[in-house]
């Protein structure tokens, strides 16, 4: 039991030290447990003060799709990044919503810039 105990640790320590420098947005609400809704299809929601993202996650057998909105849509592109992993996903924020498709299971967040890349804001990390 506790080599399991120490494991979680370990991970929870590791994700907290891998912190970037930016503005957080934390997670406010989980479908999965404020509202009880299967992992198949639930809803998470960050803020800070300057921004508010709603995320929907569709989970496939192997595949998640994440489609979102920010409030306000000041940013330029989104960035999806996994956790220890160098290769990060990038998609343009097309009014207030964007997306990522065919994204594999793991721990992620997503970052926001505007064109210039001056300003970037990160949710919480979160598992798909």
């Amino acid at each position: 039991m506790d080599t399991a105990v120490d494991s979680v640790a370990a991970n929870a320590k590791a994700v907290f030290d891998s912190r970037t420098a930016g503005d957080v947005a934390s997670l406010v609400f989980d479908s999965l447990v404020d509202a009880n809704d299967g992992p198949e299809a639930h809803r998470l929601s960050f803020e800070n003060a300057q921004l508010t993202v709603e995320v929907d996650v569709s989970i496939s057998d192997d595949r998640v799709q994440i489609d979102a909105e920010l409030q306000p849509s000041e940013s330029a592109k989104a960035v999806l990044h996994r956790y220890e992993v160098d290769l990060s996903l990038v998609a343009r924020v097309v009014g207030n919503r964007f997306s990522f498709g065919n994204v594999s299971h793991g721990l992620v967040r997503l970052s926001f810039e505007n064109d210039t890349g001056d300003q970037a804001i990160y949710t919480d990390w979160f598992r798909i």
